[in-house]
């Protein structure tokens, strides 16, 4: 067979197993197609890494990267550019991709669609040396602004990790040369950003304060709010009779940010009333700060609530995130809203008003089992509202698409109803790590009153799925000593997953633990009777109660269990009675009890060679 032929058929072997029910299966497939980095290799990988289990997503993006030709960094980028996509801040992987990456998340973002996906931004922070001059390329270039402004967040965000002040000349020129208002507001306020010395922000505010458009006199305003002193409040507050109500709205919010309050009232109400949608949340801040949050809602829901533009209405449901059973009851009406976005918005409102927004379950309820595109954020929406009247729903959407359940999952954590208890026990062995993570973390919610599922969890921990493995432990973790006798059983069987998890969870017991642990001394098992040992000696000074029974092991016809009493005496502060056992088994043949004996006469002796 040739070597091409060899190709193949490895290739179809591994694609074969990309459908296997096995995730662990799939992310080992995963890994070898990445050896071969053909072409069909790459699209099955890019197909992967939409797959249920994060696992295999994240590997399906790790193996892409491995590959590293142009055509695999393409396959990244487009998944980076999808808004739907399920992981958020992807990128790490194209660290070592450098600018094989850059150009074809420029092409990207050419469409408006991939612009508002954040991964497609985060993404460029790791490889900044190629991005950086490239982006600066494209505000300096005649490209739409939409491309434009999408290259000014680029490099905010690359400014979070480190300056690029390079950007300043190219920025300055969008500001006083080309450009709509917007791209040159934004240029503007990403100036403010970049200047870090008064004596240079200052001059910046002052020409971005004399520009026609009020978007940038806005950012003119930004930078003012960081001239420390009166010099810059005086500027600012003659902008409280700009043309504009964005501009005076602004006036008044840094103002109100730095303590003033007089006459600002009067000022943010009439921008309120008589200014554009984008002057909604900058006053909205300022008067609820000032406490006027009936007259905002009173304005919001004659002017923007009952708009027939659905955009004004999610502007408006975006200011009902103050906690009051007003924005409750005006979030709770918006559930019915014909626009998807509208709705949307409003279930995120709800799920911050806690039981204020108890009338909202019902509707909710309906959201989660229509299983529409609002359908995981309304079921994330039922556990902030924390009413046991979701549970029923919540527990059905456990067996739904891996986001929704996710939700679900979650919530049913924060209501705490009994009877999810075996239902998120049960999702913790389902195909998706995000799934079962999240039902592991609720179930860790219960505390002690989730302990009867224990034998669940750690029948999962025994097959050995790394990713939700952590999650699960915290939840045994959670239940308290009650897990000890679960836990037991599993020192038995030192070649199963559950063998090491049970060791740390009876360590991290500490004395609740000791006495189940010393009935394990006796059990007559050699292999369990050891374990216990080793964990009292780990638990340390709690565990001295054990120590008259850990004598008896040394005299025990297994060297293991012997070597492991000692080493626990030793911890124990008992050294002297297990020091004869100790040097008579540094000369094992076993070489591990051998290592356990030479190690514990080592620490039974201080650097000077006496003994303790």
């Amino acid at each position: 067979m040739g070597l091409d032929a060899h190709v193949k058929k490895n290739v179809e072997k591994m694609l074969e197993q990309l459908r296997s029910e096995d995730p662990q299966v799939r992310e080992e497939a995963v890994w070898r197609l990445s050896r071969w980095g053909d072409e069909e290799a790459v699209g099955a990988l890019a197909e992967a890494a939409w797959d249920a289990s994060g696992g295999v997503r994240m590997t399906s993006r790790l193996a892409l990267a491995a590959v590293g030709t142009r055509e695999a960094a393409r396959a990244l980028v487009t998944i980076a550019a999808d808004p739907e996509y399920p992981d958020p801040e992807i990128g790490v992987e194209m660290s070592g991709l450098g600018d094989i990456v850059v150009e074809p998340a420029i092409e990207a973002a050419r469409n408006p669609r991939s612009r508002e996906s954040l991964n497609l931004v985060y993404m460029l922070h790791f490889v900044p040396e190629a991005a950086v001059p490239r982006l600066i390329d494209l505000l300096d270039s005649d490209e739409p602004d939409g491309l434009r402004r999408w290259a000014v967040e680029a490099l905010e965000y690359i400014q979070t990790h480190q300056p690029v002040p390079q950007a300043l000349p190219a920025l300055w020129r969008c500001v006083r040369r080309s450009g709509g208002p917007e791209l040159r507001g934004d240029a503007a306020a990403f100036i403010g950003h970049i200047l870090d010395d008064p004596a240079q922000v200052f001059p910046a505010a002052m020409e971005f304060l004399s520009d026609d458009a009020p978007e940038v006199r806005m950012a003119g305003l930004l930078a003012l709010a960081g001239v420390p002193g009166e010099r810059g409040l005086e500027h600012v507050r003659r902008c409280l009779d700009d043309e504009s109500a964005m501009v005076r709205a602004r006036a008044a919010s840094v103002l109100v940010e730095h303590g003033e309050g007089d006459g600002l009232t009067s000022v943010l109400l009439d921008c309120l009333r008589q200014g554009p949608v984008a002057v909604l949340p900058e006053a909205r801040r300022a008067l609820v700060r000032l406490g006027h949050l009936d007259d905002v809602l009173d304005i919001v829901e004659e002017r923007w609530l009952m708009s027939e533009d659905p955009a004004t209405r999610r502007t408006g449901a975006a200011c009902l995130y103050e906690r009051s059973p007003r924005c409750a009851e005006l979030a709770t009406r918006l559930l019915t809203d014909s626009d998807d976005s509208v709705v949307s918005t409003a279930i995120d409102a709800l799920e911050q008003q806690g039981r204020r927004a108890e009338a909202a379950v019902d509707r909710l309820c309906d959201l989660v089992e229509a299983g529409g595109r609002n359908a995981p954020d309304a079921a994330r929406a039922l556990g902030g509202i924390g009413s046991s009247g979701g549970t029923d729903v919540l527990i059905s959407a456990l067996f739904g698409p891996p986001l929704l359940a996710a939700c679900a999952a979650h919530s049913l954590g924060q209501i705490g109803d009994l009877a999810a208890i075996e239902p998120l026990a049960a999702a913790t062995a389902n195909e998706s790590d995000e799934v079962a993570e999240a039902a592991a973390q609720a179930l860790g919610e219960y505390g002690p009153a989730a302990v009867h599922v224990a034998p669940v969890l750690l029948a999962e921990v025994a097959r050995h799925r790394d990713l939700r493995t952590d999650a699960i432990k915290e939840a045994l973790a959670a239940m308290g000593p009650g897990v000890t006798p679960y836990l037991l059983p599993a020192l038995g069987q030192p070649d199963s997953p559950a063998h090491a998890t049970a060791v740390e969870l009876l360590v991290r017991l500490g004395a609740s633990a000791v006495p189940a642990l010393v009935e394990a001394l006796d059990s007559g098992d050699a292999t369990v009777a050891g374990r216990a040992a080793w964990i009292l000696g780990a638990i340390g000074p709690p565990a001295r109660s054990a120590v008259p029974h850990m004598t008896w092991l040394l005299l025990d016809t297994d060297d293991s269990v012997r070597v492991n009493a000692a080493v626990a005496m030793v911890k124990l502060g008992e050294g002297a009675s297990a020091r004869p056992i100790l040097e008579e088994l540094k000369h094992h043949t076993d070489l591990r009890i051998r290592n356990h004996a030479r190690a514990a006469l080592k620490e039974l002796d201080d650097p000077h060679g006496r003994s303790r």
